[in-house]
Parts: structure tokens; C-alpha cells; sequence
């Protein structure tokens, strides 16, 4: 009988010691690539925010130093770490958190291990989650790699980034957002979890930022007397409906399939073909616009002519892309000169030419200089000759 009570007891004991445990827990990857940035919540009944101090990341028992921050998001608690370098088992530690165990308010650790291995991560992003109070903010993004990469980003609208080399900074601006809201930022292969309160000064003004094209822009360069087609999407990015919306645009350039007025509810989005009327035979700069009541978005279109370089068979470039300046009728070039798209291109300095009847002008100075002259020696030397005999002697 005494051993059943010591068994119950013992269940009792495991299922408390359980509940206690269960009452915190970290959403974390049990392994990371080295330099990754780590992007942890804390879940659980947190009564009061935890400190930068109470955290602590060892490995064998030895505190390994990284660069980290948390901070309450909303009403959610989040850690970010840019991962260490050197493949090994590590340990995330809380030392003290405010919470509960058992119903009873009392300072609690908690220990999660991870591990890193692999080949070190292709970028890592710093911070890794977005805090912000009506102020634009900065994402660094540093690339461990030798070669430039593209990776997309979904705010505040759906665009694609090219990313150097080493450091690079974002920068993002808030007016896109009305009121203080919790989101997820799709950044590459890394979601930050954001609480931002933005600059809108009304749910329409935040909604004329959250309707969007996807692409923001058009670029396109291509040979003369082609047509072009490409797929543009509009996307609903508010939290509420958006209705009769309709596309505007230079029909005489352009047709858009299905351009009939719609609606679009939250998070929706609706596919469009854009096609060039007629073959392009010259630079095209236009807009597209998506237009509901007080609502306009605007998507710039630029189709541009590649032009060749007949000796060389290389694409031409403007001039002040080589760079250069292009020499006026009146000038001449000093130095070095390229092939552009608006002609001869000098790498040197545009000088003032000197006109044919300008040099012929001073010619006939010096001449008329000299006749005068001539003029003048003989005058005196008729003068002398014809002189009183009273005079020489």
C-alpha cells in the first residue's frame, strides 16, 4: 500500500514538475546554419518584459558572446541572434522570467539547446524583428557571398531587391500603414515579425498604399519592331474590400485583357496581360493606373530599344551612362571620344572651335598691319630724299 502511495505521489510530482516546465517554451529550429539569423518567440505567461541581462547563449557550459535583442511586440515576445560561426551544440538560456507555475507568480529559468552546422548562411538579416512607433526604419542585410543576389520582399508592397556583396541597408517608410498593427515581413528566406504603427492618416490613405502592382515597375529592353506582352497583378494588401476598381492607360499603346471594373477583398489579387498595340520602334515611357474613389497607384512602364554598336556589336549605352558629355555644333572634342546612343560620346573636354572666318579675320589684320607699316617707311623715306639742300647741310 505505502509503495502505490510513493507511485501516485511520484505521478503527481512528474505531472506538476511537467506543467511547470509547459508553462514557458521557445519557438525555435533545433539547428541553424553558422551566421543565420535566429528569430525565436517566447511563448507562454510572461507578466513582464524580459531583459537583454537574462538572456545568455553558452556552449559547454561558457557564455559564447552574440550579437541579439528582445523585445514585446504587441503582446508577444521575441528573440533575435545572428547564429556563431563555429559548428557545435549550444544552449539558449532565460535566466529570469516573471511568470506563473502552477497559478503562482514566481522568477523562472528556462534552457533550450540548438545546434549549428553546415555551410555558413547565404545573408543574415539585423534586426531581426521590426519595432517601430510611426518612425521609417532599416533592415542591414549582409551577404556571404561573392556574386549579387536578387530575394523579394513583401513590404509595403510585393518588390525585389539586389542584394552586394557584404552590407547592404533597407530602408523602409511606415505611411503605408494607419493605426499600430502586428504583421510578418517576408524578407528572402527570413520572416520578421514586425509591430509597426504607421504614419496614414486614414484607413484611405493606408489603402491607396496597400493596393499594389506586382511588379511595382516595368523594365524591359528589346530589339526594334517587336512586340511585348508581360503579366501584371494587383493585390488587395488592406484588410478590408476595395470595390470598382478600374485600369486606366494609353489604349492607343497598350491593350489589358479582362480591364473591366472589379473588386478586390482582402489579401485578393487579379492577374492582367499587358500587350503592346503594335511592334515598338522607338523608346516607350508610360503609366498604368488602378483607380477606385479617392485610391490611384501608378505603375511606370519603360520599354527601351536596344541599339548596336556596328563595329563592335555591343550594346550602346547613353552618354552619360559611359560616362561623357556630347559636344554641341559649336565645340570640339579634346580628348578620347565612344559611340552612344546620341552619337559621339567624349570622354575628354568640349572645347569652343575656332571658326574659318574668325582666323581669316586675323590674317587680314596682320596683313592690313603690314601694308600700313610699309606705307608709313616709305613715306618717311620719300620725305627724306626730296629734302632742301639747306637742310643737309
Amino acid at each position: 500500500m505505502n509503495l502505490i502511495k510513493i507511485f501516485v505521489a511520484f505521478l503527481v510530482f512528474i505531472s506538476l514538475f511537467s506543467m511547470s516546465i509547459s508553462a514557458l517554451s521557445l519557438d525555435m529550429k533545433e539547428s541553424y546554419q553558422p551566421r543565420e539569423t535566429m528569430i525565436v518567440e517566447i511563448t507562454g505567461n510572461i507578466l513582464s518584459p524580459i531583459n537583454l541581462e537574462d538572456i545568455e547563449f553558452k556552449r559547454k557550459n561558457v557564455i559564447v558572446p552574440l550579437n541579439y535583442d528582445v523585445k514585446v511586440l504587441g503582446e508577444r515576445h521575441f528573440i533575435w541572434a545572428v547564429a556563431p560561426l563555429n559548428e557545435s551544440n549550444y544552449t539558449l538560456v532565460l535566466k529570469k522570467v516573471d511568470t506563473t507555475v502552477n497559478g503562482v507568480r514566481e522568477e523562472t529559468s528556462y534552457e533550450k539547446n540548438f545546434s549549428i552546422y553546415g555551410n555558413i548562411t547565404s545573408y543574415s538579416v539585423t534586426p531581426g524583428f521590426i519595432l517601430t512607433n510611426k518612425e521609417n526604419f532599416t533592415v542591414e542585410v549582409f551577404l556571404y557571398e561573392d556574386e549579387k543576389k536578387v530575394v523579394s520582399i513583401d513590404f509595403p508592397e510585393v518588390h525585389e531587391v539586389t542584394l552586394r556583396p557584404g552590407k547592404n541597408e533597407l530602408k523602409f517608410k511606415v505611411d503605408s500603414v494607419f493605426g499600430s498593427v502586428f504583421r510578418e515581413i517576408h524578407l528572402g528566406y527570413y520572416t520578421l515579425p514586425a509591430y509597426i504603427s504607421g504614419t496614414a492618416r486614414n484607413k484611405y490613405e493606408a489603402q491607396d498604399k496597400h493596393l499594389a502592382f506586382e511588379p511595382a515597375t516595368f523594365y524591359k529592353e528589346i530589339e526594334i519592331d517587336r512586340t511585348v506582352e508581360y503579366t501584371i497583378i494587383i493585390r488587395n494588401r488592406y484588410n478590408e474590400t476595395i470595390e470598382d476598381i478600374s485600369l486606366n492607360y494609353n489604349e492607343d499603346l497598350f491593350t489589358i485583357t479582362e480591364d473591366s471594373r472589379f473588386a478586390l477583398d482582402p489579401g485578393e489579387s487579379r492577374e492582367f496581360i499587358v500587350k503592346t498595340n503594335d511592334p515598338v520602334k522607338e523608346d516607350l515611357r508610360e503609366f498604368i493606373y488602378a483607380r477606385s474613389d479617392d485610391i490611384e497607384i501608378t505603375m511606370p512602364i519603360e520599354i527601351l530599344i536596344k541599339r548596336i554598336d556596328e563595329q563592335t556589336g555591343e550594346n550602346l549605352l547613353y552618354c552619360e551612362e559611359i560616362p561623357g558629355m556630347i559636344c554641341t555644333e559649336s565645340e570640339e572634342c579634346v580628348g578620347e571620344s565612344e559611340n552612344s546612343i546620341q552619337g559621339a560620346c567624349c570622354l575628354g573636354i568640349c572645347e569652343k572651335k575656332e571658326t574659318e572666318s574668325g582666323s581669316k579675320g586675323l590674317i587680314g589684320w596682320f596683313l592690313a598691319g603690314i601694308i600700313i607699316i610699309g606705307l608709313v617707311v616709305m613715306f618717311f623715306k620719300y620725305r627724306k630724299s626730296n629734302a632742301p639742300i639747306e637742310e643737309k647741310k
